[in-house]
């Protein structure tokens, strides 16, 4: 970990979030940061700039877990189609056994 002077932080940090806010992608404003005294990658320069956020008392957002996998449809399981297939069967015997119970009254 680099350790920068306070005033030398404090400019990259200014130059960054200006960057940022000028709407310049996160490599930009590394180049930036570079011209100002920077060393770092830039995931470092991403983890600095959220470190003061959260010493300033920001709430930073994090990536954290996804809910689901990409390409998956919310609610999806393996057994969907195994399930579709079971209720269709269901669907076919209920009806079949209703129109026979009902044919059965109507001959009565």
């Amino acid at each position: 970990m680099k350790h920068y002077k306070p005033q030398v932080k404090a400019k990259i940090v200014e130059t960054t979030k200006a960057a940022r806010a000028e709407g310049k992608k996160w490599k930009q404003a590394h180049e930036e940061a570079k011209g100002v005294g920077y060393k770092g990658s830039l995931a470092a320069l991403v983890g600095m700039l959220r470190d003061v956020e959260r010493a300033a008392g920001k709430v930073v957002k994090s990536k954290g877990k996804p809910g689901r996998k990409p390409g998956r449809k919310a609610g999806y399981t393996k057994l969907d189609p195994v399930a579709k297939f079971v209720n269709k069967l269901v669907e076919q015997k209920l009806k079949e056994r209703v129109r026979k119970a009902i044919a059965a009254l109507k001959g009565i």
